[in-house]
């Protein structure tokens, strides 16, 4: 069997020039190889999703705990998490300080 009928026989092979070396053909060709970028979405799209909650959840802490507008909620968390520090948007009460301390801790670690 050649690589071309191996190919087409095997959904997951990588091989897109014709090569005879039979070892080559099942190291690249075998189910358990991956091809190029195939299973790295997720390695993307969990870090993307939990900063998304982050942004969100402090955005909407801010909003209960202060009273600020969505603007400056939204402000204050990606300097905070972000390490910028400009220092508060608003003067912060105390559950809005030890609010910040938290988002710090989940944010930047």
């Amino acid at each position: 069997m050649n690589v071309d009928q191996h190919a087409a026989q095997t959904p997951r092979c990588t091989v897109t020039s014709t090569v005879h070396h039979r070892a080559v053909e099942e190291l690249v060709c075998s189910p358990g190889v991956m091809r190029a970028g195939e299973g790295v979405g997720w390695r993307l799209r969990a870090p993307l999703t939990v900063l998304a909650i982050t942004v969100l959840t402090g955005t909407i802490a801010y909003v209960v705990l202060e009273g600020w507008a969505w603007d400056d909620a939204l402000y204050m968390v990606v300097t905070t998490i972000s390490t910028v520090g400009f220092g508060e948007v608003h003067p912060l009460s105390r559950a809005g300080r030890l609010f910040t301390m938290v988002l710090i801790v989940v944010g930047v670690g």
